[in-house]
């Protein structure tokens, strides 16, 4: 379904079992990039699987990015395992389930002027991976190409492997300031 599921796929499968799939549906293709009016230290954070191991990652990280970076705000695209927990443990806000058709929309609405794409485990094809690596915002997401795919301009691809004091470390700096 995408550049990178190939490359993940052909790191571990032989060339015989491998095949492309091609997507029913409208293909979204990644906006050009522009220069947006917004709030570049709003994060919005891509809920994916709404697991217990996403939960973690998103609660962990926004108390850790809060507390290297106050002016940052967080905001989960998605519905999380818990959103009630979550919003009450850390300062995110969550918005509950967002359509693939509705997220330029919603992030929009937000002013939001990043993206953190949270698939935990390779995650290829799923609407809301696609919309988000999709937008015109600077996406940060798990690289399971493991480099073999240049990442898009202002993009920050980050190792699935990376601790994470690394990951929030690296989203703190690219994170715009105000």
């Amino acid at each position: 379904p995408c550049s990178q599921a190939e490359v993940f796929a052909a790191s571990i499968l032989s060339k015989r079992t491998r095949e492309k799939i091609e997507l029913c549906g409208r293909k979204l293709s990644r906006a050009k990039r522009k220069t947006r009016i917004g709030m570049p230290n709003q994060l919005g954070f891509v809920s994916v699987r709404s697991c217990a191991h996403e939960q973690s990652l998103i609660s962990e990280a926004a108390l850790k990015l809060f507390s290297m970076r106050p002016d940052v705000s967080i905001t989960v695209i998605g519905t999380a395992l818990d959103d009630i927990a979550l919003m009450r443990r850390t300062n995110a806000f969550v918005t509950g389930m967002v359509g693939a058709e509705e997220f330029d929309d919603v992030t929009n609405a937000l002013n939001l002027g990043c993206l953190f794409v949270g698939a935990t485990r390779p995650l290829f094809g799923h609407p809301a991976v696609t919309a988000a690596m999709s937008s015109s915002l600077p996406t940060a997401y798990f690289d399971w190409s493991v480099g073999r795919i240049k990442p898009k301009k202002r993009d920050l691809p980050l190792s699935p492997h990376a601790t994470l004091d690394y990951i929030t470390e690296r989203l703190s700096r690219w994170i715009s300031k105000p």
